[in-house]
């Protein structure tokens, strides 16, 4: 940026925690961190959007910002992106950005119905920049030519140093932090674990933190009280999970949710020093790199799950050598280093934040 130029304001528009979610947090994280940058930054938090809708338009359509990030699920993209191409065509030095919550954007891209497909192809086709989470979302969206530029924009976390704490060798202490519903594993992952305590006759306990899905409450409690062995420890704050977790022995995410991306509950665990054992769904298997930093399993193959958690309980030094790759790893994906580089991309587009 040339001397002489001012630095211009920036609009972000997405979910802000709280209330706790992966997209909320890492929204919160990214607008924290360009604050420390020094970047002028107003916020439209779309968090209870359907609730004030006209003003929420209002703002997106009568702002004065000409700088926009917009980082939304699939449904904040639908309402958003047609305001942002409209301004773009409208307004020479309008431009926009797109950092699209979880993995399903290709798949919405490709696999919904074509009218569908043109539209959101049409809509993004105007953006500087869509930051795809993961390395294989980003190579399978540059494979669609209609859109501008793809980049790789992992997910990432606050910078923190945290002491391993020690842990109870009574039992084989196993963690499960994100949003409790079905379709993340947790039944699985409990089922699992009580076969091996039956069939192995060792001792485990699995801990489950995390917000539970609205309407899953009472299925959820009804069933983890069939279990002596499981406990449900309600939320942790984002900034307390990786300290609380460094307390167990390994970290579970059996997930098989349709929409994963790169779950920042796996940072937390790397943070923390906890190998990780993932179900092999989305795009786990590019975070969470086998026999290196975790064990990867089949999806719902509460068998091959079973296999993974008792070579584990068997092989603790394997487990410490993990541990230790982890906290290397996490290194890499602190939000100053991750937001920092998309600074310095938006500036290089002559964006002059």
């Amino acid at each position: 940026m040339k001397p002489s130029e001012k630095t211009k304001p920036v609009l972000f528009i997405g979910p802000v925690s709280p209330p706790i979610s992966g997209p909320g947090i890492k929204n919160r994280n990214m607008i924290d961190e360009m604050k420390k940058m020094g970047i002028n930054i107003y916020v439209i938090n779309t968090i209870n959007w359907k609730k004030r809708i006209f003003v929420f338009l209002f703002k997106i359509v009568f702002n004065k910002y000409d700088r926009v990030i917009l980082s939304v699920s699939a449904n904040g993209r639908w309402l958003t992106t047609p305001i942002l191409w409209v301004k773009s065509l409208l307004f020479q030095d309008f431009k926009y950005v797109v950092i699209p919550a979880g993995g399903g954007l290709y798949k919405d891209l490709t696999d919904s119905n074509i009218l569908k497909q043109n539209l959101e192809l049409l809509f993004l086709s105007k953006a500087d920049v869509i930051f795809a989470q993961t390395k294989e979302l980003t190579h399978n969206l540059k494979k669609i030519k209609r859109l501008n530029k793809i980049m790789y924009f992992p997910n990432f976390k606050k910078k923190v140093v945290i002491e391993k704490k020690d842990v109870n060798n009574k039992s084989f202490r196993i963690v499960f932090a994100s949003r409790v519903k079905k379709t993340k594993g947790v039944e699985l992952a409990i089922e699992a674990i009580n076969d091996l305590i039956i069939e192995e006759n060792i001792k485990i306990t699995f801990d489950i933190y995390g917000p539970i899905q609205k309407g899953y409450e009472e299925n959820f409690l009804e069933f983890i009280n069939r279990y002596k062995f499981v406990d449900y420890k309600g939320i942790l704050e984002p900034e307390t999970i990786s300290d609380v977790i460094s307390a167990y022995n390994l970290f579970l995410f059996p997930t098989y949710w349709e929409n994963e991306g790169f779950p920042g509950v796996l940072l937390d665990a790397y943070i923390a020093e906890l190998p990780v054992v993932a179900s092999d769904w989305c795009y786990n298997s590019e975070i969470v790199k086998n026999k290196e930093n975790g064990y990867i399993f089949k999806p719902r193959d509460k068998n091959d799950l079973k296999k993974k958690i008792l070579y584990c309980y068997n092989n603790p030094e394997i487990l410490k050598q993990m541990s230790y790759r982890n906290k290397e790893e996490a290194k890499a994906f602190f939000s100053d280093i991750v937001v920092g580089n998309l600074v310095d991309e938006l500036n290089y587009m002559d964006w002059n934040i």
